[in-house]
């Protein structure tokens, strides 16, 4: 009888000639696994996760500081009427376009065409060219709120709906809302306000749209104290929802060009809360722009604020 390892020779030549399939190597066992469904419900197991939403490119300090101009994002800043809203929008605004954005603006009082004509000479002012400024103005789009349909008053989801699809037809970046205090859906009842203001936040994260939303303090507020959460116009419900909140400070009785923009709230930073930035700001034709913004030293902030309350509000020293 022949041994075994004089067999193997003849046994390897065998496993050689075995059709593929046939090979141990290639012969799979048959497992069963079984798979559970997801059960149905809002269970924190079946939630995916959500993809990070994108920084934009900006040169202003302010809203690096929190991510402020983010997909999905919405800011609110708040200031008192004739003392820079408005132009920090534009100035943000230009500040886009240079960095290759399309964005929108939303007016709910004044004219497109004053806006228009502002953006151009602070375009002018920073590329120093008609030609490019031209080409920069096609990737603006401008509408006002009373042109939105609505249903009734109190049908504050229409008009939000019909925002967005703006965005989405025009591919829009950023959207910039100036005056949402003067929207009839602010200034109705509170329940109305507040879901008003959730149908904008949220539709902003659903549609990956940053939006930046200037509003009124509160009417009765002294011109010559700080603006804080609690001196927002209507209820809170501005502060509660959106990303990030910001207030922008005037100074009249010791420097009329003096601004500093302090943040309020963020969702994401809450350390970031209560830094102030200085606003330097050009005159231009058409009212003015803010070239840049810088830290401002905590002290020195509440010493403005502190002698802008001591002066007498004539402006004497």
């Amino acid at each position: 009888m022949k041994k075994l390892k004089d067999c193997m020779p003849i046994i390897n030549e065998m496993i050689q000639n075995l059709p593929p399939e046939r090979r141990m190597e290639n012969i799979k066992k048959a497992v069963k696994v079984e798979t559970k469904a997801k059960k149905p419900g809002l269970w924190f197991s079946n939630f995916e996760d959500e993809p990070v939403k994108e920084p934009l490119k900006t040169s202003y300090k302010f809203l690096k500081e929190v991510s402020g101009l983010s997909e999905g994002s919405f800011n609110v800043v708040a200031g008192r009427t004739g003392k820079g809203k408005t132009d920090l929008l534009i100035s943000l605004a230009a500040d886009n376009l240079l960095n290759g954005y399309s964005i929108g603006f939303c007016l709910s009082e004044g004219k497109l065409s004053e806006y228009s004509s502002q953006l151009k000479y602070v375009l002018l002012e920073r590329t120093k060219c008609r030609k490019t400024v031209e080409k920069l103005l096609d990737q603006v789009m401008g509408f006002t709120a009373s042109s939105i349909n609505v249903n009734s008053s109190y049908d504050y989801s229409y008009w939000v709906n019909s925002f967005y699809n703006s965005a989405r037809f025009h591919k829009l970046n950023i959207i910039y809302l100036d005056n949402l205090s003067t929207i009839s859906f602010t200034n109705s009842t509170p329940e109305v306000e507040s879901g008003f203001t959730e149908a904008l936040v949220r539709g902003a994260s659903d549609n990956n749209v940053c939006v930046i939303a200037a509003i009124h303090p509160i009417k009765s507020l002294n011109p010559n104290v700080e603006i804080t959460k609690d001196q927002f116009r209507g209820n809170a419900s501005h502060v509660n929802m959106a990303t990030n909140v910001f207030a922008l400070n005037n100074f009249d009785n010791i420097n009329s060009g003096l601004r500093i923009i302090k943040t309020l709230k963020s969702r994401y930073f809450g350390e970031k809360e209560g830094k102030c930035f200085e606003l330097k700001f050009k005159k231009l034709k058409f009212r003015g722009f803010y070239k840049s913004d810088s830290p401002i030293n905590q002290i020195q902030a509440r010493r403005y604020f502190a002698d802008n309350y001591r002066r007498n509000p004539s402006g004497r020293n």
